[in-house]
């Protein structure tokens, strides 16, 4: 196992990366339910996606982006809705940390593993290319 971003809890993760997104499960220590706690990312690195969903005017803290983007990225299909956004600059380089997480109370009976996530968190990057090029398109 890995630390993760914050170097507090140890975790696993399998990422896959098409393109300008790249899809992230991560497997972390047990929850309050014995079983594993589970969350899925997208990372948008494509620029006119990043440079449609950036907000200048968030507030950003060491564990996420405070801000809740009321567009495409609310109406995909997130387990129980979007719980993490985070903007993210490094070096001349912007991107965007999207996802939500598998710890709610209708997830007690379920089970979950990397590889059906991982399905969900592809589908859910396929639901956001097919949002932003429609709502491109509109507009353009």
């Amino acid at each position: 196992m890995t630390p993760d971003k914050t170097g507090l809890k140890p975790r696993i993760s399998w990422v896959d990366r098409e393109g300008a997104i790249a899809c992230e499960v991560v497997k972390g220590e047990p929850s309050y339910t014995g079983k594993p706690s589970w969350n899925t990312y997208l990372y948008i690195h494509d620029k006119a996606m990043v440079d449609f969903l950036w907000k200048d005017d968030c507030r950003k803290y060491d564990w996420g982006t405070v801000y809740q983007p009321k567009d495409i990225l609310e109406n995909l299909d997130w387990n129980g809705g979007q719980t993490f956004y985070h903007q993210i600059t490094d070096g001349d380089h912007r991107y965007i940390q999207v996802g939500d997480d598998y710890q709610h109370l209708w997830d007690e009976d379920k089970f979950y593993d990397e590889e059906g996530l991982m399905n969900r968190v592809k589908y859910i990057r396929k639901q956001f290319i097919e949002a932003f090029n429609t709502r491109t398109e509109t507009k353009g």
